[in-house]
Parts: structure tokens; sequence; C-alpha cells
């Protein structure tokens, strides 16, 4: 059986955290720059705490499945969200169940990073047009939206990047590909673009915005369908409000858009990033499962790529 593996590559101090919610858990000393090997293949029984940290994560919402649909996997992570969920630090009515990184291992703002994980999800996916519904996420110390978002609006996967508050739409599995491909050269121009063709999204004001993010895409930016069918996502990112952040995001090991510019928000209580992953949604009804494997995260993409072996790679 495959264990999970932490594996330094510089210096870390850890540091405890009570942090329950959005708001900036507590600091921990980090090399700047000098991100650390981690991997989980998700085949134990329980999650590693030196890992995650669950302060977000009901018990009862959280299990390994050693029974899904798969090829060969020898077991996945699976994180449910039901109507019967609430969150905490909710500015309206949400869903909340997020495993995230444990403080010790979170790292400074601005560190090139790579990330890269299995997914699938499966059951009931609510057709609500405009609801907030995120999947992943990576965050400063801050109750800001995130600077790097993985979402799911209306069932859509897509991803977005934050320049203070002002929002980027960088790829979507949905949607008219004429109409994204005019709203990168519109947005180039500095000015807003049409989002009329885009009504999987949610909170649109936030995207009617200049910003200095210029963004390119691969195939019209296209990422895969992850319900009921494994999607493997890798991205490279870096946080940096000089300009020199940037995102790139791959799906099935193809890259489909990059993004530059300042990422990121101004203000922050601390120096940190951190990342989380599950369900964070506006109150909405369905029974729906996210389903993980493969998880690694690291300085290279080779890295992460050795860091699990997972089926069909």
């Amino acid at each position: 059986m495959r264990q999970a593996i932490v594996s330094l590559v510089s210096l870390l101090l850890a540091a405890s955290s009570t942090a329950a919610d959005d708001a900036a858990p507590a600091a921990a000393a980090a090399a700047p720059g000098q991100p650390l090997l981690l991997s989980d293949p998700f085949d134990q029984p329980k999650l590693d705490p030196g890992l995650w940290a669950l302060s977000q994560m009901p018990q009862f919402a959280m299990w390994i499945d050693w029974h899904v649909k798969s090829d060969d996997r020898d077991g996945v992570l699976a994180i449910r969200v039901w109507p019967g969920d609430s969150g905490a630090s909710c500015a309206k009515p949400c869903q909340r169940n997020e495993i995230r990184e444990a403080p010790a291992l979170q790292l400074p703002f601005g560190s090139e990073v790579w990330y890269a994980w299995d997914m699938m999800i499966a059951g009931d996916v609510a057709r609500r047009g405009s609801s907030r519904w995120v999947i992943g996420q990576w965050k400063q110390q801050n109750d800001a939206s995130p600077f790097v978002a993985q979402r799911y609006d209306n069932g859509v996967l897509h991803v977005t990047v934050q320049d203070n508050d002002c929002r980027v739409l960088v790829a979507q599995s949905a949607g008219d590909t004429e109409a994204f491909a005019s709203l990168q050269f519109q947005r180039s121009l500095g000015r807003n673009g049409d989002y009329s063709a885009f009504d999987f999204l949610a909170d649109v004001p936030l995207y009617q915005c200049n910003s200095s993010i210029k963004v390119e895409s691969f195939g019209m930016g296209r990422l895969p369908d992850p319900h009921d069918h494994w999607v493997r996502m890798m991205y490279h990112l870096k946080g940096a409000r000089d300009g020199s952040g940037f995102l790139e995001v791959y799906a099935d090991d193809v890259l489909v858009a990059r993004a530059g510019g300042a990422i990121g928000h101004d203000e922050a209580a601390g120096p940190l990033q951190y990342f989380k992953i599950g369900h964070y949604r506006d109150k909405m009804p369905g029974t729906t499962v996210l389903y993980l494997d493969c998880f690694a995260r690291g300085t290279s993409r080779q890295a992460v790529e050795r860091a699990t072996v997972c089926p069909n790679e």
C-alpha cells in the first residue's frame, strides 16, 4: 500500500493554528520560494493530520472510498455535500466541506509551485444559473476571494484568478468558444467585454472590471467535464502583486490556458498562502460527491508527476 509522503525540500518551522474558517490562519515560518514536496494517494483509512487540516470538514462528510468506479485505484478521497450542510463565516447561507493544507505546510505568498490531482464529480448537480460553487482554491491570509479558484458554478468547471476585487475568467469546460475568444480580446484592449454568453458565472459584476492580467488560451481554453469521469488537473502558479504573477492550467496533461499579471490582493493579515479543496457553495439542493486521488505539490511538473503513481500514467 502506498504511503502518504512529506519530503522536505526546504527548512520549514511548524506553527499551530486554531482557525476554523476563512479567517487568516496563524502564521507558520517558511523559507521564501522553497516549496515543499507533498503527496497523498488517499489510500489510507484516515487522512494524515500532518498533511491536512480538517477544521472545515465535518467527519460524516468525508471518507476513503475503496469501491468507486475507477481504473485500478487503491482508494480515493470522497467529500460529500448535501442540502443539510452549512458553513461558518459566510456572507449569505452556504455549504462548506473542505480540507486545507496543514498550517505547518503553508507557503509564503509569491511561492512558485505546482499542484496536481485527479478528480471526479458524481451525484446531483443543481443547474441554478449564477450560484457560487468553489471546488478548489488558493487563499491569502484574508477574507477576500481566492487569488486562484477552481469553480463549478451551474455544473460548469472553470478557473479564475483575482486582481484585488477584479475577477478574471481563465478557462472553462462549456460555453461559446467564440464568445470566450472575443472576451479575452476585448480584455486585452482594456475593455470589460461581454459576459452575456457566460450565464453559468456567479457574481458577474466582479468580472466587469479592468485588470492587468492577460489570458492566453490553448484549444480555446476548454476544460474537460469532470462529471462522472476522472480528470487530471495540474496547476503551475505564483501569486504576485508586482505584475509577475502567473497561472498555468493543465487538464489531462495538456496545457489549456495561461494567465499573467498582478494576481492576488494588496491587503493580507500575514505573508502566507494556503490551498483548500472540497465544496464551498451557496445553499442549494442536491447531494454531490467530489472524488480526489493522486494529490501532489512540488517545485516542478516532473516532481508532481513522480510523487504519485496514478492509473493510466
